[in-house]
């Protein structure tokens, strides 16, 4: 971990234990200008010797660099946190070399615990302006404007900073020109309107692992990153899994993500996303294909379904040993036509399609049951059924289909993606 000292403005490498304690980190936007490592050693290094107080070397490094507005973030940054007694600060813009792939890679796996282990985290709201009056007031009764500010805020629809918001006991948040707005404790319903995570995470008082894995994909539902990737990469200390990063592959980096979790996770729920976007046009996995199609759902996932081992992933897709509920084909229709995240072109389905639609019952609140489909073609392969994820169906379905015949447990081989 590389950090940055808040008053000589060096660079210094900490191992595991020699890590300090109390150092501050950065959450931010990244927005133009943005300093990279090398950019601040260059400038850092042709700085004179007689350069060693902030506003001196502030003045040198902006006639010196065409990233001015980078650079002032991290001074000002610097400066905010020795103000308050902190050595040692961490941002991502300078303390990373992106041009190592290697350690690219290693601190995006680490980040979560980077945050998590900082004493304070300083949330920079480069679009929020406090007024005058309350940039000398010593409380967080925040004025109505500064209300809707922080929740129109560009920070809150990033994916990266969800992690930042998530992690650190205590994150305090500052405006365009560095003046305390709040801490996340003190105004965490605002918080909790704005982000979609319930108060109760951002007040300490629950842990991100105590909810579905639903849940905390529907806290990403509505954030964007820069590259497709970093969709699930700015997700991977939320769910406690690690993996390579692999630049260009895209959608699959999802997948990926989708699949370590499963190797860790008895979590139902993250199978309970709902086919609501409009740019669906076939079947698809089991697997859902971005954070988006969390954005409906709010499922709290509890029991275990009976079976006589867990699932497993394979090379085919997902092994798992199940009992299927078997409604009449008038019946799937009707389920089909009634769920609420099913369209048009979905519902004509012909006769012979309707015999191969069954229902898979999941533990979770509110009762949730999957209508799944055993692909045509494949029938018995060595003890497999092949089947795929066709909708998905809750409210009050699981009293509905409670009169279904149920049948045998079987071994089901489903499919994972598109």
């Amino acid at each position: 971990m590389r950090l940055l000292h808040t008053t000589e403005l060096v660079l210094k490498e900490f191992f595991d234990n020699s890590i300090p304690n109390d150092y501050a980190i950065l959450s931010h936007r990244w927005e133009e200008e943005e300093m990279s490592l090398q950019d601040f050693v260059a400038i850092r290094n042709l700085a004179k010797p007689e350069y060693q107080l902030y506003a001196d070397f502030l003045r040198f490094s902006m006639n010196a660099s065409e990233h001015s507005a980078g650079y002032r973030k991290i001074l000002r940054c610097c400066e905010f946190a020795a103000s308050r007694g902190y050595e040692w600060v961490w941002i991502d813009t300078c303390c990373i070399d992106k041009a190592s792939s290697a350690e690219l890679s290693e601190a995006i796996n680490s980040m979560y615990r980077w945050y998590q282990g900082a004493d304070v985290c300083f949330a920079y709201l480069s679009d929020v302006s406090l007024s005058r009056a309350e940039s000398v007031f010593t409380g967080y009764e925040l004025s109505d404007n500064t209300r809707d500010q922080l929740r129109a805020s560009k920070w809150f629809s990033r994916g990266w900073t969800l992690q930042e918001l998530l992690a650190p006991d205590y994150v305090l948040f500052v405006d365009h020109d560095w003046k305390e707005i709040c801490d996340k404790s003190s105004i965490s319903g605002v918080l909790a309107n704005t982000s979609r995570i319930p108060g109760s995470v951002l007040c300490g008082e629950t842990s991100p692992r105590d909810h579905s894995v639903a849940q905390k994909m529907s806290w990403a539902a509505h954030r964007k990153t820069s590259r497709i990737e970093d969709v699930a990469y700015c997700l991977l200390g939320i769910f406690g899994v690690n993996m390579p990063l692999l630049y260009g592959e895209g959608t699959r980096a999802f997948a990926r993500l989708q699949e370590e979790i499963l190797k860790v996770s008895d979590d139902y729920s993250i199978f309970l996303w709902a086919d609501d976007l409009s740019d669906r046009s076939c079947d698809v996995g089991l697997l859902a294909p971005s954070p988006a199609y969390f954005g409906s759902c709010n499922v709290e996932c509890h029991g275990q379904v009976e079976r006589t081992r867990p699932y497993r992933t394979t090379n085919q897709g997902l092994e798992w040993d199940v009992q299927l509920l078997k409604p009449s084909s008038q019946d799937v229709s009707t389920l089909l036509q009634a769920s609420m995240f099913e369209n048009e072109e979905n519902n004509e389905n012909d006769e012979e399609d309707m015999q191969e639609m069954y229902l898979l019952p999941l533990p979770s609140r509110p009762p949730c049951v999957l209508i799944v489909h055993r692909e045509s073609g494949n029938g018995i392969v060595k003890d497999y059924q092949h089947f795929s994820r066709h909708a998905l169906r809750f409210d009050n379905a699981m009293s509905t289909v409670a009169h279904y015949p149920i049948l045998p447990k079987l071994r089901l081989l489903f499919r994972l993606h598109h």
